[in-house]
């Protein structure tokens, strides 16, 4: 589904809207299939950022593109930022994600 550009862009809508609202986002991507976050709740938990951001993708892709599939499974893998060097690692992941799935030459030509 987040192959199609619609439904990519309103994915980054959503998860662009709770930045420096809900949390601090440092990075993300939008793949094919699933999508990677950086980032660090503000004041809200992260079990409502993602309740949040999923239901507003999911509605909004059903209404744009008049598709009634399920977008998001119902749970989601986080992890704990266990310092700096962590950190980096994980940003460098998420930035790199597309050229290491063949779907472009450099992190600067992704769209999403």
């Amino acid at each position: 589904m987040l192959t199609n550009p619609i439904a990519a862009l309103v994915v980054q809508e959503a998860v662009l809207f709770g930045h420096d609202k809900h949390y601090v986002l440092h990075a993300w991507v939008i793949m094919p299939t699933h999508v990677h976050l950086l980032l660090t709740p503000i004041s809200t938990p992260l079990s409502q950022i993602m309740q949040r951001i999923k239901g507003y993708s999911s509605k909004e892709i059903q209404k744009r593109l008049g598709t009634p599939s399920r977008l998001w499974q119902p749970e989601y893998f986080d992890r704990w930022i266990r310092g700096g060097d962590h950190f980096e690692r994980v940003l460098a992941y998420i930035e790199w994600n597309p050229v290491k799935a063949k779907l472009c030459l450099d992190p600067r030509h992704w769209t999403y």
